[in-house]
């Protein structure tokens, strides 16, 4: 499908680091404070509380986007991935289009009646 370049982040990567390292959630929960206690432990660090609070944010908002993207039209999060999303989307649809589409020169323009829309 391709790859998609995640957004660049001008300030605070080491927090996303410290968000996938812990886990972006718990099954369908997002994160607390405490679950940064047992990382903060280990590594002997001990993050500031606006930090903590942009983790639990992030993990909530990353939860947020897990659940939007299961719809069928859901776009990504941010613009440089749109790009993207809609030539996937685009090619999908002309796949179908070239199912019922004739192939050969001076084939008959009728279409099948499964081919037209009832709806317009």
């Amino acid at each position: 499908m391709g790859y998609v370049p995640q957004p660049d982040i001008e300030a605070g990567q080491h927090l996303v680091d410290a968000l996938f390292k812990i886990g972006p959630a718990h099954a369908e929960a997002a994160l607390n404070e405490g679950d940064l206690e047992p990382y903060e432990r280990r590594r002997g660090i001990q993050f500031e509380p606006w930090q903590a609070e942009l983790i639990v944010e992030m993990s909530k908002a990353y939860l947020h986007e897990a659940h939007d993207a299961r719809k069928i039209n859901a776009e990504p999060p941010f613009e440089e991935a749109k790009a993207m999303w809609r030539w996937v989307r685009n090619a999908k649809a002309e796949k179908q289009w070239d199912k019922v589409r004739p192939q050969t020169k001076g084939a008959s323009t009728t279409w099948p009646s499964s081919a037209i829309s009832k709806s317009a």
